[in-house]
């Protein structure tokens, strides 16, 4: 029995272990866009790279009605992004293998249906990182299209919303250290009154299998341990 005890206490502790790595040190900050003025528009997105500072409709945020009276990303007018820097990768996030990104689409009330947004990750160091200066010298961990077509049939003048979450960005095969990058951009083409959107980002880690697996191991040596009594 006091082998079985062991054993438990050992798996245990290996299962608590695993199980935190759902905790990504990675984050995004901002990802709410709440950081602005307490309405209307606002050219410059806090805490995030952008394509352009100037009031063109590239990236811009909002807060009013026409969004459900919050704030939120859009995109109005061609080659608009926003990107950041999520941290860098430490032994949880490539234990874990790879991320994802969940957060809302959002329709604008007023415009038509709006285009895609595509969600990109990268690796890689980038020294250059400023308003108008693309992400260059980094290396793709993959992108995801919020396939905005889920908006199609509703009314031009009514407000949506839809939840996402993106397919997983692998990290396994990357080193402690390594900086991870995040950017957003629309595949808004030039005019036409469309305002793809999006709002309420975070960043989360896939666990690997190891964790439901442990789970099955624990629950059998509970099991036996109980028979042996």
């Amino acid at each position: 029995m006091k082998t079985y005890n062991i054993m438990l206490v050992s798996v245990t502790g290996i299962l608590l272990s695993c199980l935190a790595t759902t905790q990504a040190a990675l984050s995004i900050t901002n990802g709410d866009f709440q950081a602005q003025p307490a309405s209307g528009n606002s050219n410059a997105v806090t805490s995030w790279f952008e394509s352009s500072t100037t009031f063109n409709f590239a990236d811009y945020v909002l807060n009013d009605s026409s969004v459900g009276g919050d704030t939120a990303l859009l995109f109005e007018s061609s080659g608009g992004f926003i990107y950041q820097s999520l941290g860098t990768l430490d032994m949880t996030d490539i234990a874990a293998g790879s991320f994802k990104i969940s957060g809302t689409a959002v329709k604008r009330a007023g415009r038509a249906y709006a285009d895609d947004v595509t969600i990109e990750a990268f690796s890689g160091t980038f020294a250059s990182a400023a308003d108008g200066t693309p992400l260059t010298g980094v290396s793709s961990l993959g992108s995801f299209v919020i396939d905005n077509s889920v908006f199609a049939g509703i009314p031009q003048g009514t407000f949506a919303e839809s939840a996402f979450s993106s397919s997983a960005f692998d990290v396994s095969s990357l080193s402690a250290g390594t900086e991870i990058w995040l950017r957003i951009g629309s595949n808004k083409g030039v005019g036409g009154s469309i305002a793809p959107g999006v709002d309420d980002l975070s960043v989360a880690l896939i666990p690997e299998p190891t964790v439901p697996t442990l789970l099955g191991v624990f629950g059998i040596m509970f099991f036996l341990n109980r028979r042996r009594k």
